[in-house]
């Protein structure tokens, strides 16, 4: 019994120091159906949150943090606003279970970057170090498995 005990200790405390590196954020975009909020789980310690919409509508929140690294969610009306430079001849997409393609890479500077894409979603990454891409990882896949279609 005191295994278990143990066992269920050192579980709790591993989840609450990964809970600990994240915050819940949102994301309120004018869909189809007016406007709808997405909830977004995002690695703490960035410092600007920044809202922007550009001439064509499309919407995107930006989360800085330092060191450049830039955690990103975006509703597009203009699907070919590119976020990353990415060949999609070249990169071949691991799909999610919502359908959302995610492509992932890693720049020369040995910093990587990721995005998924479902329709007119896209949320990603840039200039993440190694030693942080577990937390941003996990921040574009909670939050692209939240968007629909």
């Amino acid at each position: 019994m005191t295994r278990l005990a143990l066992f269920l200790l050192l579980v709790l405390l591993a989840s609450c120091s990964l809970f600990d590196k994240m915050r819940k954020s949102s994301f309120t975009y004018p869909g189809p159906a007016g406007q709808s909020t997405v909830e977004l789980l995002v690695p703490s310690g960035y410092r600007e949150k920044q809202t922007l919409t550009d001439s064509s509508g499309n919407l995107e929140q930006l989360y800085h943090y330092r060191g450049g690294s830039i955690l990103y969610v975006a509703y597009l009306k203009d699907t070919a606003k590119r976020y990353q430079f990415l060949d999609t001849g070249l990169h071949i997409p691991r799909q999610l279970i919502n359908g959302a393609l995610v492509y992932k890479g890693m720049h020369p500077e040995w910093q990587i970057w990721k995005e998924a894409r479902l329709g007119n979603f896209r949320v990603g990454y840039h200039f993440v170090s190694v030693d942080n891409e577990g937390r941003f990882d996990s921040a574009v896949n909670y939050s692209a498995l939240q968007f629909k279609r």
